[in-house]
Order: structure tokens, then sequence, then C-alpha cells
């Protein structure tokens, strides 16, 4: 009996070399899209910050601080889960390059990244490396703190292990650290997001002035106080920060109140953001929009 086969499967398989990643493909113009960033600072600044975490001689050798770090700031521009951030870090050769991670060698697994990640929480280092890197910005002129604005906002990321129950291990599988984030999106829609809370506060440029990592059931307006600069010389922020505390506090210093107003019923129907105050709309996308330009670097 004749068996037929598709046309596509009649074609030779592709060589094993032509598999492989030739040198020109490494001069692509898409590999060199970090370069400005990768320039601009200088990472052996940033090195001694990092070096206060002990890393552990025992078991799988650790992969060097940097190169984990840099894989956070990745996580935290493209607004990635450490799920996706291991799986891009494997895949993806910009992010690769950017890590100094070798062509098909072995990536930091998403259990690694959480786990760094809330090291440096823990240490207090988080907020030490970006207020290095701003430093050196500001010593380039390439951000600006007189007359700057601040917009804040919160952005959910999943954690590692987010399912119920426990494993074979016995332990659970749900991060310990990590909380339920409940927010409406854009649209309305409640979203639910087991894990991490990155607060964070962007200049009209969407260069990252300050940013905290909290667990994700605090609420946003817990870190305003954080993200707060005292030399703004206007807030911008979504609905969640609303309230007669955090107007009370602009006002004692001077900054010029942008904050998106809660809505109210009006004729059956809630007062939408343009009419509750049109100079805060899109401020909320402005900062979840910031962390893909961050790296930009111009």
């Amino acid at each position: 009996m004749d068996i037929w086969y598709p046309c596509f499967m009649q074609k030779p398989f592709v060589t094993q070399a032509e598999l492989f990643v030739s040198s020109s493909d490494l001069e692509h113009p898409a590999l060199h899209a970090l370069d400005d960033t990768e320039a601009v600072l200088d990472w052996s600044k940033l090195e001694p910050i990092l070096s206060s975490i002990y890393a552990s001689k025992t078991g799988r050798p650790s992969y060097p601080l940097l190169t984990l770090f840099r894989g956070l700031l990745l996580g935290v521009w493209y607004r990635l889960s450490d799920v996706e951030l291991s799986q891009c870090l494997y895949r993806d050769l910009l992010f690769r390059k950017f890590c100094h991670l070798e062509l098909g060698g072995d990536v930091p697994e998403a259990s690694t990244l959480g786990r760094f990640r809330n090291q440096l929480v823990e240490h207090d280092l988080w907020e030490r490396l970006l207020g290095e890197i701003n430093r050196q910005l500001e010593a380039k002129n390439i951000i600006l703190t007189e007359g700057r604005i601040n917009i804040i906002d919160a952005t959910p990321i999943e954690a590692a292990q987010s399912g119920s129950g426990k494993g074979k291990d016995g332990k659970p599988k749900r991060d310990p650290d990590g909380g339920w984030h409940v927010k409406k999106d854009s649209r309305g829609t409640l979203k639910s997001t087991y894990g991490y809370s990155v607060h964070t506060g962007v200049d009209e440029d969407g260069f990252i002035q300050r940013q905290t990592v909290t667990a994700g059931n605090v609420h946003d307006s817990q870190e305003r106080d954080t993200l707060l600069l005292g030399d703004e010389t206007v807030l911008y922020a979504d609905a969640a920060y609303s309230s007669k505390e955090t107007r009370d506090k602009l006002e004692r210093f001077g900054i010029a109140d942008q904050v998106q107003r809660k809505g109210y019923p009006l004729a059956g129907r809630a007062l939408h953001a343009r009419e509750a105050q049109p100079a805060a709309l899109g401020a909320r996308q402005q900062a979840q929009r910031c962390n893909r330009r961050y790296p930009c670097w111009r």
C-alpha cells in the first residue's frame, strides 16, 4: 500500500549547521537595541552594592549577581513575569547579550530570579541600585531633577510558583512571599494575579525615579510616600491613590495635584475619568509604558 506524504514532507531537512546563529546574525540591528543602555552606565559601580548578598558555595554554582540584576531590569522594562523572563533569557539573543549569558548555556530559572529579587528587597538593595543608576544619569544630564514631574503606578508580576495545593515534596506550590493583586484594567474588568506588585515612579520621559517591590496584596496607595520625591512639581496617579490624605500631603509640599479622582454616581452612571480630571487621564498608561522606554536612553 502506497503512503502519500504532503509535498513539504518531501523536502530535505535543514542541515544542522544552518540551524545555528551565524556571525552575521549577531550583527543584526535588533541585537543592538540595548547597546546605549550598556554603554551609558558604569556597571562596576553597581557590583559593590550587589556584593553584600551572600552567594552560596554549595549546590549549583550561582550566576553572577550582575547577570541576575540585569535580568530583573529586563523583566521590569518589558513587564515580564519571572516565568516569562526565564523563557526570554533562553530564547532571546538580545536578552542573552545584555545579561552576558553564553549562547547555548544555562539561564536562570524563574524561581532563581524570584529568590534573587526577594533578597534585594530584604537587604534594601533594590532602591540603592536604582538610586545609583539615576545618580549616573543625572551626572551625565540624561535626566534632570529640576522641575520634574512624577507619575506613579503599580504593576503586578506573576510569581514563578502561583499554583494551589502542595507538590510531591509536600511544600506549597504557591510562593509564600507573594499575594493576590486584584485590580480593574482599562476596560473595567477585574483581574487577579498572584505574585508581587512593582510600584514605580517615573518622569515624563519614562525614566524610573523610584521603585519598590511588595507582595501583590499590598494596595497601591500604601507605597505612595515611598514613591513621592518631595521636590517634584506635579504628581500624576490613577484613582487608587486618591484620598484626602494624599491631597493634603501634596498641598503641604506644594506639589500640583493631578491624581485621578474616584468616580461618583452621576445620572445613574459612574463619572468618567475625562470628566473627573482630564489632566490625569492616561497617567497610569504612561507609568505602565515607562518600563519599555527606560532602556532607550538617548
